[in-house]
């Protein structure tokens, strides 16, 4: 059992509401000025009152100890899902309302469910606060071994998707993938990409003490090389988020473990954060261009090789390194991928980081172009997109005529997006979770929220064991995921996300627990 001093606990959660608050404070002070109009100023109430909330709620000294992950999840999705917005926009010296269609509309609506979220977990904390027993997901977790992994597994395990990942990247170019999609995958390919999640393993593992319990000596100089080869993955596949949200999640992980007084901030530990911090100021503008780069390249990524893929990347990122102009390759960006960025950020990074702008065209689609007729053509696809989610012979045996391939290919946002705009063919837009429900379901969506929100609390803290203080892998490493967004579930990118991740936990587990039965057994054998 972990033996946290209090003082560390009390001590970091402190600091990092004082850093918050005062961050909130600038912004405010800083969007005073910005703000010309009254919709401006009621919006920077509305956000600030908001950012305050959540700050003091998530992070109460007597509570989050004990729910850390749900605490968490609650605090970055409310954040995503409108918080983040004061923030960004004022690092970008804009106003508020600046890119958005309903400005007045969309606040009060995110504001409202992030209230209704905040006062649902408050619900569930004080029913499960002093109660010492062991919810039923968690005993079944603990049953099936979720806690009792050793690192040396883990690590193995981790290098082994590392390798899978470049190889299915590798072997399988972009462009095979995109052209047999609607034939179906290859049944290994499947399984790999399955496993692909696992790749963050072994960073993970430098908070093994934190995390487990279990001392574990981290070879940096291997994970330098585990990092290399997820790099030239990325890049190979036109993939940023294999990067990106690696690194997302690892600092996540390192919030919730500070937060907790198991991370301090030492002498040399502040030495090591001020320089990425810095590191970071100081090449911002080349990551940012290494960002471009990336959507560049994406116009031809699918009809080159891994290897073309590369070398592609390479040449463009040396002549836009040096290049102070942004316009020429952004304004080829755009008419490559057939839409704008920049609409309510100015930095692609925070529009992925931040859903307002999605809730915002999908709430603006339905007041301004959406009959009832039309909301049930809609509302017929997602319908169709949350069966999809089941494997094809199950559906086969209750309805024979379903065909995944009508809804799979074409997300519920772009759905609504396409409906008035022939000249708009995107097919994977993002939405928002939340709109796209008051979209299909009006207001009753407030009960729908309610009823998720729950489900998943008691999904997300049965992977944290109360008694002992020790995490499970499984939850860790779908934090900040493509295919799981669990760190921002009540943000997600559509309706669909919040079952779809329901079955890829389910998932996760089998593949995890079968590679481990597998592990055991060879070294059994050895």
């Amino acid at each position: 059992m972990f033996k946290t001093e209090l003082y560390h606990y009390d001590k970091n959660i402190s600091f990092f509401k004082k850093l918050y608050i005062t961050i909130i404070f600038f912004c405010f002070l800083v969007q005073l000025f910005l703000s010309n109009n009254l919709i401006d100023y009621y919006l920077l109430s509305i956000l600030t009152i908001l950012n305050l909330i959540i700050v003091f709620y998530c992070f109460d000294i007597n509570s989050y100890n004990k729910f850390p992950l749900s605490f968490t999840i609650i605090f970055l999705s409310i954040f995503s899902l409108l918080g983040s917005s004061l923030i960004f926009k004022t690092l970008e010296l804009h106003n508020l309302s600046k890119g958005l269609f309903l400005p007045f509309f969309t606040t009060n609506f995110l504001f409202l469910s992030s209230l209704i979220l905040l006062f649902t977990h408050y619900i569930y904390v004080k029913r499960n606060i002093n109660n010492d027993r062991d919810n039923i997901l968690l005993s079944i977790n603990k049953k099936i071994g979720l806690f009792d992994s050793n690192n040396r597994f883990l690590i193995r395990f981790g290098f082994l998707c590392i390798i899978l990942l470049l190889l299915s990247r590798y072997i399988y170019n972009p462009g095979e993938i995109n052209n047999t999609l609607e034939e179906g995958l290859p049944i290994w390919y499947s399984l790999i990409t399955g496993l692909n999640i696992f790749y963050i393993i072994p960073f993970i593992l430098i908070f093994s003490k934190s995390l487990f319990n279990k001392e574990n000596k981290i070879n940096y100089h291997t994970l330098l090389i585990f990092f290399v080869l997820i790099l030239i993955a990325s890049i190979g596949s036109n993939r940023r988020d294999v990067i990106f949200f690696g690194l997302i999640n690892i600092m996540i992980i390192y919030q919730i473990l500070f937060l907790m007084g198991r991370e301090i901030i030492s002498k040399k530990n502040f030495l090591k954060i001020s320089i990425i911090i810095v590191s970071f100021i100081l090449f911002y503008d080349q990551l940012l261009k290494f960002n471009y780069v990336y959507l560049y390249e994406r116009g031809q990524s699918d009809k080159r090789s891994f290897s073309e893929n590369v070398i592609s990347f390479k040449n463009s990122f040396s002549k836009y390194f040096n290049s102070n102009e942004y316009s020429y390759y952004i304004q080829k960006i755009d008419k490559q991928i057939g839409t704008s960025y920049g609409d309510y950020y100015e930095n692609i990074l925070y529009e992925r980081l931040s859903v307002i702008e999605y809730a915002d065209n999908i709430f603006y689609n339905k007041k301004q172009y959406f009959s009832e007729n039309e909301i049930d053509v809609i509302k017929s696809h997602q319908i169709g997109r949350l069966i999809s989610i089941f494997p094809s012979p199950l559906i086969n045996l209750i309805n024979k005529k379903f065909d995944k391939k009508e809804y799979i290919f074409e997300t519920t946002a772009s759905k609504i997006n396409n409906w008035f705009n022939p000249f708009y063919v995107s097919r994977n837009d993002v939405g928002s979770f939340i709109a796209e429900a008051y979209f299909l379901f009006g207001y009753f969506s407030f009960i729908i929220l309610i009823i998720f929100s729950t489900i998943y609390f008691y999904i997300i803290d049965s992977f944290f064991s109360k008694s002992n203080g020790i995490f499970s892998i499984i939850l860790l490493i779908t934090l900040f995921h493509s295919s799981t967004h669990m760190a921002i579930i009540f943000a997600a990118p559509s309706f669909d996300t919040l079952i779809y991740n329901l079955r890829n936990i389910i998932q996760i587990i089998i593949l995890f627990k079968i590679f481990e039965w597998v592990s055991t057994k060879f070294t059994n054998k050895k």
